[in-house]
């Protein structure tokens, strides 16, 4: 956004100077040629129109780089909305992955010490996006987006590390290399996180699901200059 508005600036300033040049060049003219001085006409029309030829071309040229840096932000903003449908498809998985816990956990607790169930399931970690936030030009958003990568990596961290610490007893038992008691222990303990992840997971999927929200009423929203653009330049689109 910031490269936008300063190229925006410059452009008016641009324009601004051409016209103040303009005039400036026109008393000029007006003051050493009379009026029916024709070569002075003529060469008063060649430089206006030069000069004129001037401005619209650094005003296209201007146009087209807000024009493809505005595209650079829609396609970012598309890699962004692919990847928080991911995330938040792998949060429902890995809420579905802790409910079979649940499940596993009243049948550990319950089932004779003949037959030790152990937990299979597998935690899949959320993706994030921050690759593509330099071209993101709404920079609210890049800032909301930044925090949610944040709470991305933190709760990835915290699930690894969880899931790391019961397979880590669940080998050891299977090796035979703990006994049941320390087995047990281990699996307690696990199970005593779980309602934290939960609401960690649902929360994070409120938080998804906004900036799902927000991004595609951006996509929706074409930018001005994209519509002007493409009006002018039909082919280019």
């Amino acid at each position: 956004m910031t490269k936008l508005k300063t190229t925006a600036e410059v452009l008016l300033l641009a324009i601004v100077a051409a016209f103040v040049a303009a005039m400036a060049l026109g008393l000029l003219v007006d003051l050493f040629w009379s009026a029916d001085n024709k070569p002075a006409e003529s060469f008063r029309g060649a430089l206006f129109g030069a000069l004129f030829a001037f401005i619209f071309v650094r005003l296209g040229e201007a146009l087209n780089r807000l024009y493809q840096a505005g595209k650079e932000s829609r396609k970012a903003l598309s890699v962004v909305q692919f990847n928080l449908n991911e995330a938040l498809s792998i949060v429902n998985d890995n809420m579905f992955v802790l409910e079979q816990w649940r499940l596993f956990y009243a049948a550990f607790k319950k089932i004779d010490r003949e037959a030790i169930p152990v937990f299979a399931n597998h935690i899949e970690r959320i993706p994030g996006s921050k690759d593509v936030f330099i071209d993101i030009s709404n920079i609210g958003l890049v800032n909301e987006l930044f925090l949610l990568e944040s709470n991305i990596r933190k709760l990835n961290d915290s699930l690894e590390t969880w899931e790391q610490a019961y397979q880590d007893a669940k080998k050891g038992f299977m090796a035979g290399q703990l006994n049941l008691a320390t087995y047990a222990a281990n699996t307690d303990r696990a199970n005593a996180e779980v309602a934290a992840f939960e609401k960690f997971l649902r929360t994070l999927a409120d938080e998804l699901m906004q900036a799902l929200a927000v991004v595609r009423i951006l996509l929706a929203d074409k930018p001005f200059l994209a519509k002007m653009y493409s009006w002018l330049t039909p082919t280019a689109m």
